[in-house]
């Protein structure tokens, strides 16, 4: 049973038990992914169809989150469960982003690139301080 509130939605077309099944299982799969999602927003939409393209689905996926809200938008597909697996396949890969980027192992402008960086500027100051050290010693 999913842990956060699950609000599924559908436009232009009526949503059968096996797709709503579907999605709680997906939804499940992030919760336990990354534990602070707050809620699940999941819209399902058929555009007004042309006449000379078939049925086209739409999905997308809001996640609240503590800070920052995840928006998942999917371009239109023409098999109902794949636009599903897709929006959901890019939320997970939307949250490991998200947690990688919490966790601090994502680098962000401005920081040093390694600790490398800060060994060369130690061992420039030793060299700066023999050098200054051996001239006055003469």
């Amino acid at each position: 049973m999913a842990r956060i509130p699950l609000q599924i939605t559908s436009r232009n077309f009526e949503i059968t038990g096996d797709i709503e099944q579907r999605i709680l299982k997906k939804s499940e799969k992030l919760d336990k992914f990354h534990r602070d999602m707050m809620g699940c927003r999941v819209l399902l939409e058929v555009p007004h169809r042309n006449r000379n393209s078939g049925v086209v689905y739409n999905a997308r996926i809001d996640l609240a989150m503590p800070g920052k809200d995840i928006v998942i938008r999917r371009e239109a597909n023409e098999d109902l469960y794949k636009a599903i697996n897709l929006a959901f396949e890019a939320a997970l890969r939307r949250l490991q982003s998200h947690a990688r980027r919490k966790r601090g192992e994502v680098k962000r402008r401005g920081e040093p690139f390694d600790d490398a960086q800060e060994g060369m500027d130690a061992a420039f100051t030793e060299d700066q301080g023999l050098k200054n050290l051996q001239e006055s010693s003469r």
